[in-house]
């Protein structure tokens, strides 16, 4: 999560492994702004205390605890947040976030798994990284307009042995609901591959988005590497998972997408894959 501010709206896209410089915030393609907005609503639930580190943890708060975002390498192999690393045919590798919503799939966005994708691992820890048995994009992830749906899905031979994150599918999230984001993106000072966490707000709900927008140099949201990773609500005591990190117009200061999980197509897709995936 970085300060720097891009004009335009382009994808968190995956940073690259093979040249590591020091990326401007965002990069890769683009989408146009989401329209279709729902009703607003109004949040009825006080602001949640303690550190935003404890909902990838699986807990409402914690005494431990993105741009502007907490540190929470503590939890980096006890999250339900993992790092993925993405090959193509031709060997280039990037990464993305994504959230463990069964024993043995994650989710994450499309835009992560191009067409193209040879290889996609998961980092579990010390060891080798798990190599993933299958992997599956939306087809009707498009890059750009505002039906475009940027949600994928990845499955793993073993058990990942971490905590499934529900989907938040009983409603939707409320303008000027509190939120956690969370991913491996890049940091204020650049570096990138640490797991943060931090809370924002949600300022809009359209048909296949959750928007949240940042004015200040202080603000939290997602940067270059973060693609994919959660954004979660809390609904009945339990962080449930709202939206997949997709797109900003920058770093900090614009306006962060996250696929909307409670749009009927894209809970669609998840559940066909993952029917047994946890729903709040």
């Amino acid at each position: 999560m970085c300060v720097r501010t891009i004009p335009t709206r382009a994808v968190v896209a995956a940073f690259a492994l093979a040249v590591m410089t020091a990326p401007a915030c965002g990069g890769g393609g683009s989408n146009s702004t989401p329209s279709s907005p729902t009703a607003p609503s109004t949040p009825t639930q006080p602001p949640i205390t303690g550190n935003a580190c404890g909902a990838i943890a699986g807990l409402v708060s914690t005494s431990q605890t993105i741009v502007n975002g907490t540190d929470c390498t503590a939890l980096t192999y006890a999250s339900s947040v993992l790092k993925l690393l993405i090959q193509n045919s031709v060997g280039e590798k990037v990464a993305c976030s994504s959230t463990v919503i069964d024993d043995n799939w994650v989710l994450t966005a499309a835009h992560c798994l191009p067409s193209g994708t040879t290889l996609v691992q998961v980092d579990l820890g010390p060891g080798p990284l798990v190599v993933a048995s299958e992997f599956h994009a939306s087809p009707l992830y498009s890059g750009t307009g505002s039906s475009s749906l940027d949600v994928g899905v990845v499955k793993f031979s073993q058990s990942l042995g971490h905590k499934a994150v529900p989907l938040l599918l009983s409603r939707d999230a409320l303008r000027g609901e509190q939120a956690v984001i969370a991913g491996y993106g890049q940091s204020a000072t650049g570096s990138v591959g640490v797991l943060r966490a931090a809370f924002v707000t949600v300022s809009d709900v359209t048909n296949a988005y959750l928007v949240v927008a940042a004015s200040a140099p202080t603000d939290s949201a997602v940067c270059q590497g973060d693609s994919g990773g959660p954004l979660l609500i809390s609904q009945g005591g339990e962080w449930a998972l709202a939206g997949i990190t997709s797109s900003a117009t920058g770093c900090v200061v614009g306006t962060s997408y996250f696929a909307r999980v409670n749009n009927n197509e894209i809970s669609a897709f998840i559940l066909g894959y993952v029917p047994h995936a946890g729903q709040k």
